[in-house]
Parts: C-alpha cells; sequence; structure tokens
C-alpha cells in the first residue's frame, strides 16, 4: 500500500508539511511553478535550501503582497490591519482556485476543521468566526498547497507518529497563551501528543488540522519499502535540527522473518511474492493458523504498531417509530453508499409500548454534515444524537487465493497480538453454486 509516514518529532506547521511533500515531488521547480498557479490571492510561494543541526531541508516561504506573514507591516494602512474574512469567504476564496476538485474539498474541510475549533474556543458558531486577513491568506496557502500536493502524489494512506507540541507560550492576536495554541490542542484531541521540553511552539494550528484531516493511524513508522524522503525545515534553530520528515514508500508484509531462520516455504514465499507470507501461504493451501505460521504473525502484527491503529468516528444515532423497514433498508443502502463506514438497525421499545428502531450510523469526522443530511432526507427523524468514538482496529489486508474452483478473495487482519482470516462471502457463494459444494465444504477445502 502506497503510504505517507509523517515524524511530526519536531512537530508540525502548514510551510513545513509543503516543503517535505515538495521534496517527494520529482521535479521541485516545475511543482512550485504550478502552485504560484494555483490563485491564492496576492500569494506567492518561494522556496529555498537550509541546513539544520546539519540536515538539508526545505524552506518555503508565503509572501502576500511581497512579504511574509511575520513581515513588519507598520506600512499597512488600518483598513488593511483590520480586514477579516469568514468562513463562508474563505470558502468562495478557495472555490475560486486552480485545484483539483478533490484538493479543493480537502481545503476546504481542514479550514473548517480550524473553524470548528476556533468557534469552540471563542463560544460562537463556526461561522460567526472571523479571521485576520492577513494572517488566513497564509493558512489558505498552505493548506491549499498541502492538499495539491498530496493529490498529486496519489496517497490515501497516512501514517504520523506522536507530536512534539513544545512548551512555554505564544504570542496571539488575543495575548500571550500557552503551548499549544488553545486551537491546536483543540484540534489535536485523539491525536498522541507530547511535548520534550523544547521551548516554542512547534505545533501549529494549521499543522495540527492537517495531521487530524489525513492522518489514518498514529505511531511508529510501520515496515516500508521507502522509496523517497522529504524534510521541510522549520524557521527557527534550536539545538536538534527543526525538521519534519516524510517518508513515501510501500508498506510490506515482514512477517516471513521470523526470529531465528525460515523454514523452506518462507524462504520459497519471500523469494517469490516479496515476502508476502499469510497471502502465499494460502495460495500454497497451508493452514493459516498452524502454531509456527500463528506466532510469526503475531510477531509482525505487535512490530507494526505498538499500539495497533486506532482512529476516531462518529456515531449517529436516533430514534424511529413512524417508518416502514423497507424504507429504513433504503436508507442505509443510500447512507453506505455515501461514506458510512456502517449502518445498523436495533429493534427497541419506545414510550407508551410502542415499538421502533434505534437506527445507528458510524461515519469519519469528515464526513459529519453530508452524513447527517442524508439521515434527515431519508429517515422521518427529527432529531439526531452524535457521540464522539475512539476505534481500536486491526490492520487489514486482501490476498486473492487460486483453487482448482475458481479464485477467492482472503481478508486478514493483524494487530494486537492477534492475527484472523476470513474468505469473501460473495467468492464462497459463486463456487458453491457452479459446484453443489456446501459454504462450510468450501471453508474446510479452503482450510486443508
Amino acid at each position: 500500500m502506497r503510504t505517507l509516514y509523517i515524524d511530526a518529532s519536531m512537530g508540525a506547521a502548514g510551510d513545513m508539511i509543503t516543503a517535505a511533500l515538495l521534496e517527494l515531488m520529482p521535479n521541485e521547480k516545475s511543482t512550485l511553478n504550478r502552485l504560484n498557479r494555483i490563485g491564492v490571492p496576492n500569494v506567492e510561494y518561494r522556496l529555498s535550501k537550509v541546513n539544520k543541526a546539519g540536515i538539508t531541508g526545505t524552506n518555503v516561504e508565503v509572501l502576500i503582497n511581497g512579504v511574509t506573514e511575520n513581515d513588519n507591516t507598520d506600512d499597512k494602512t488600518e483598513a488593511d490591519r483590520h480586514t477579516h474574512h469568514t468562513l463562508e469567504d474563505i470558502k468562495n476564496i478557495i472555490d475560486t482556485l486552480n485545484l483539483p476538485k478533490k484538493a479543493k474539498e480537502d481545503t476546504k474541510a481542514i479550514y473548517g476543521l480550524i473553524a470548528d475549533s476556533e468557534g469552540k474556543i471563542h463560544g460562537k458558531p463556526a461561522g460567526e468566526v472571523h479571521f485576520h486577513e492577513i494572517g488566513e491568506y497564509d493558512a489558505i496557502a498552505d493548506i491549499a498547497a498541502v492538499s495539491f500536493l498530496i493529490n498529486e502524489l496519489k496517497v490515501k494512506n497516512i501514517i504520523t507518529s506522536a507530536v512534539n507540541v513544545g512548551c512555554g507560550t505564544v504570542r496571539s492576536a488575543h495575548g500571550v497563551m500557552a503551548v499549544p495554541a488553545p486551537a491546536a490542542i483543540d484540534l489535536l484531541t485523539g491525536v498522541p501528543i507530547y511535548s520534550d521540553g523544547t521551548e516554542g511552539e512547534l505545533c501549529t494550528p494549521t499543522g495540527a488540522a492537517i495531521i487530524k484531516y489525513y492522518a489514518n493511524a498514529y505511531g511508529n513508522m510501520p515496515p516500508m519499502d521507502v522509496t523517497k524522503v522529504g524534510y521541510g525545515a522549520g524557521k527557527k534553530d534550536y539545538a536538534r535540527a527543526n525538521i519534519l520528515r516524510i517518508s513515501l514508500g510501500n508498506m510490506i508484509d515482514i512477517s516471513g522473518f521470523a526470529e531465528h531462520g525460515r523454514d523452506s516455504v518462507h524462504t520459497e514465499s519471500i523469494g517469490s511474492d516479496n515476502g508476502d507470507v499469510l497471502g502465499t501461504i494460502l495460495s500454497q493451501k497451508k493452514k493459516l493458523i498452524n502454531t509456527k505460521i500463528y506466532d510469526i504473525a503475531k510477531e509482525s502484527a505487535n512490530s507494526f504498531y505498538e499500539n495497533g491503529i486506532t482512529d476516531r468516528v462518529i456515531e449517529l444515532r436516533c430514534n424511529i417509530d413512524d417508518q416502514s423497514p423497507e424504507q429504513i433498508s433504503y436508507a442505509s443502502e443510500v447512507l453506505l453508499g455515501n461514506g458510512a463506514l456502517d449502518v445498523y438497525s436495533t429493534p427497541v421499545v419506545m414510550k407508551k409500548g410502542r415499538l421502533g428502531t434505534l437506527f445507528t450510523v458510524i461515519c469519519k469526522e469528515e464526513n459529519r454534515e453530508k452524513i447527517i443530511k442524508l439521515i434527515f432526507k431519508h429517515t422521518t427523524t427529527i432529531g439526531i444524537r452524535e457521540t464522539l468514538c475512539h476505534r481500536y482496529i486491526l490492520d487489514r489486508k486482501e490476498d486473492s487465493l487460486t483453487t482448482d474452483y475458481g479464485m477467492v478473495r482472503v481478508k486478514t487482519g493483524f494487530g494486537y497480538g492477534t492475527v484472523r482470516h476470513k474468505y469473501e462471502y460473495n467468492d464462497l457463494k459463486f463456487i458453491a453454486k457452479k459446484t453443489g459444494l456446501s459454504i462450510q465444504e468450501l471453508i474446510e477445502k479452503l482450510d486443508s
């Protein structure tokens, strides 16, 4: 699986992520020219090579009307300093950008996360939060650049280390605040964070929002065949290199590498199938859960993710007592077809003894608004309850098994010291109809 691994041991900021991603592109100069044609008003991207504690990385500066956000702005007029944008204004700006549709959607969603956090902090709806014009063009430029570059790299699996947030205080428009800033720590809820005592704001709200939106999982670097590494440099200098490192590559299966050598099956599978032991063992009709293979897979799962994989999902629930089962079934199909992770119905007894249905939908945070609208559209409920859930999930891979009866897909889940496999039901059903065997007979033959 094509994967990005973000090492945020020196925090994360929009410009550092942009710079590291630029180094992963085949041609930095050509990509920079394309970034400068995105069309963020009055914005120019510039890059330079810098050395941070002996490591050469890329520094990206966002110039607005020829100056950076941190440049002296005494020559700005009073009107310039007090021009603000609402979230709707910013979304309208993003709509005008020369970005692919997916990158544009990502940019809006990430900015929406920032607006939600700012709204919570200031006690107002996200739509009523006002952003300072100069600072927000800088943030739009960073977020749009990251969305554009990830879209170009065509990577969907993004894993991030725990994020170093720094310590001390930071000065903002609202005065001196503790690090991490209120918006940053709100955005980082559910993300593993820590401070190693480095003084300063290592993780900005923009960096926090980007990581929150894109990361599929958090933890140590998984086994990867790394093809390229990008180094994004921060502005400040510290005792250690102020660098954000992003590795690009493919996740690999190391389950065939036993601590005390490999047997002939392992040797053959590694040579012929790049170490995809679980899939090869299945294709040779070996039992997946024999003791030796189970132990290797268990060891592999623990080394892939010390704490397993975690993420966050939204659970939306509502009670329905005035809609037919057929309509509820159709609503489930629509929701699953529009990004819901799971939909299920539970019979319940409601007030006055009425029989009803508890309708539950699980979705990603970024799909919340879309899913809520669809629930209201396709059910008769007048109210939806929301719960934020932390999930512990097994990592998953899929192999294809060639058998005498035809192709069968095999889904393997591993992590938390556990490994299990399951044959694809639709494939078993097709073979059962063709051969007259029962599904149980097929499973027994495949496992033998």
